[in-house]
């Protein structure tokens, strides 16, 4: 990656908004460098006029300062001079300090706004996109990506500003008192910059890659040893998941510190070269000059340089950082630029959808990069206020006609209609009007009231709202009997709860909305029979009132649907009612016939 594409990526990555912060940060990098610069030129001019208390004025600066400060002795003015470095270092330390709070402030903002950016982004994603992810991948984006791309970029890049403004203004000074010295030390560290990104700079960048992908491999470890805990345990995998994560973290561990060392190893090599060029510079002058002559010179010389050691190495040490962590960089702004060149999948709400017949019409849906369409063809028509059921096979097609229908997926071919609109026009609005149970019910960690009213501020809940939910769930009695009730913790994805509990939950959270359109994906298959019996019972109650599709492989769930489509690859092969198809379609009786055994 060249510089103009880092520079591209970064602006990519900080938003318009935090660009002015940035700019009032350079700004306070220079101030901070420019009173460094002041601070270190006056204090070996101190320690020259101590060692020539009789004569301070060898040098043309300390001259000028004796005039400007109207000083009778060398006594008053080296007693004033000191009293002008140490005003001179506290007022560095306060820029330092001043500079590394503002700095801190403006990293910390940047990190969470560019973690926001992704996460808003990720919720509005096209759904296809969710698919091909993994969440140990989102949150590797969101949290560490986001970290690496602002806190491994501006804080080195502020330090590189900082520590170049003081070289470029030290070897003017340098020049003045010793040329040879500052020739050699100018050019010995342009040379070594140079050869160093030279040499390291694949090294690096493939060094990152590990770290990224190493970190990655960890999170996905993690959630397969402890995600599937039970099933772990059953098959003795702990050994076998042990050494992976072994492997993984060995792998991080060992690109880290080779990571570490690269950039490390610039710093012993210029304090040798700088120490070989100031000896050989004070051995040259003495051949030449008398050690009083040339000694204070030398003294100065030598303070200039000293402190021009740690700046040399910070500058290579600085682009090594950035050169490491340029690959989060281009990682984060690829992934804002692809996400944000998407259309929302969440818009705004039109209020043009208020409710109506549900219809397909000629739709054709097939995934990325599969070749055979997984609905074809499909045309149907779901009145308001009836109870339907979509029936058919594994992998027939029912729940990719739930996710067409939802708008988590757009058909290659045709559009669904509620009220005779085509649900693009107000996908919001028509979700809104939506309760929706998946096969696989999410729970956070969080209570019982929290998990059904998922998504609402604590302050909007109406707990109210919450029993009647529970109510119609077959759940209210349970709830109730607990000694915290709404407030009782279900454990991370629900794990203190039995499979019914858990199925049941997730009906009362689609209730809790009072949708207009409730949709059941396989939601009773955890139920026994009787509660199964139940709830199908409190939601006939409703009928007319509320549009209900079942999508299941329990027929005795969908007996009583005013009309079943029977799906089976890809297509909807016949439609009626129970008694219906039980009658006319041999594919449905085997459907039937397997159900029962």
């Amino acid at each position: 990656m060249d510089d103009s594409s880092a520079v591209r990526n970064f602006f990519t990555v900080v938003g318009r908004g935090q660009r002015w912060r940035l700019a009032l940060l350079a700004l306070l990098v220079v101030m901070a460098g420019l009173i460094e610069f002041v601070a270190v030129l006056m204090l070996p001019l101190f320690v020259y006029a101590l060692s020539q208390p009789s004569e301070p004025e060898g040098v043309g600066v300390l001259r000028s300062l004796h005039a400007w400060t109207g000083t009778e002795d060398a006594s008053s003015f080296i007693s004033l001079l000191g009293v002008g470095v140490l005003a001179m270092f506290a007022l560095r330390t306060a820029a330092i300090l001043m500079t590394s709070w503002y700095r801190g402030r403006v990293v910390s903002g940047l990190m969470r706004d560019v973690s926001l950016r992704l996460f808003a982004n990720y919720l509005r994603a096209p759904y296809t996109l969710c698919l091909s992810r993994n969440t140990a991948q989102f949150i590797d984006f969101i949290i560490y990506g986001a970290r690496q791309a602002i806190r491994g970029i501006v804080p080195p890049v502020a330090a590189l500003l900082l520590n170049a403004l003081l070289f470029i203004t030290l070897i003017p000074v340098l020049l003045a008192i010793d040329p040879a010295m500052a020739v050699s030390i100018g050019l010995v560290a342009a040379a070594m910059c140079y050869v160093f990104m030279r040499i390291n700079r694949e090294r690096l960048t493939r060094y990152a890659h590990a770290i990224n992908n190493g970190r990655l491999a960890l999170q996905v470890n993690i959630s397969e040893g402890l995600g599937a805990l039970k099933h772990t345990r059953l098959r003795g995998a702990e050994a076998h998941l042990e050494q992976e994560f072994s492997e993984s973290a060995t792998a991080l561990a060992n690109a880290e510190a080779s990571s570490e060392f690269t950039q490390e190893l610039p710093r012993p090599l210029f304090e040798l070269l700088a120490g070989c060029i100031l000896i050989l510079a004070a051995l040259v002058l003495l051949r030449e000059n008398s050690p009083s002559t040339v000694l204070p010179m030398l003294a100065l010389a030598g303070a200039i340089t000293l402190r021009m050691l740690p700046i040399m190495n910070a500058l290579t040490g600085h682009l090594s950082v950035i050169r490491a962590n340029a690959v989060s960089l281009s990682n984060v702004a690829r992934e804002l630029r692809n996400l944000e060149s998407q259309p929302s999948a969440s818009p705004q709400s039109t209020g043009t959808i208020t409710g109506g017949d549900i219809e397909f019409r000629d739709i054709e849906f097939r995934y990325p990069g599969e070749q055979t369409a997984a609905l074809k063809g499909i045309d149907l028509l779901i009145r308001e206020g009836q109870s339907v059921a979509f029936v058919g096979p594994t992998g027939s097609g029912k729940s990719t006609i739930v996710d067409v229908m939802l708008g988590f997926l757009t058909p290659s071919r045709g559009v669904v209609t509620v009220g005779g609109r085509p649900i693009t026009e107000d996908i919001r609005g028509w979700r809104r009007r939506v309760g929706y149970v998946p096969q696989s019910i999410f729970l956070t960690d969080a209570s019982i009231l929290r998990n059904i009213a998922l998504g609402l501020p604590a302050r909007e809940v109406d707990e109210g709202a919450v029993w009647r939910a529970l109510e119609q769930a077959q759940l209210a009695g349970w709830v109730a009997s607990l000694p915290k009730g709404l407030h009782t913790e279900v454990g991370e994805r629900g794990v203190r709860l039995s499979g019914g509990q858990l199925q049941r939950l997730g009906i009362a959270r689609a209730l809790f909305c009072e949708p207009q359109v409730l949709l059941l994906d396989e939601a009773t298959a955890a139920l026994d029979n009787a509660t199964e019996a139940r709830l199908i019972a409190d939601l006939r109650k409703t009928a007319g009132q509320r549009t209900t599709i079942f999508v299941a492989h329990r027929l005795s769930s969908v007996r009583h649907c005013d009309r079943i489509f029977l799906i089976k690859d890809g297509s909807v092969t016949t439609a009626g009612t129970y008694q219906d198809l039980l009658a006319g379609s041999a594919d449905f009786r085997d459907l039937a016939a397997g159900a029962a055994a």
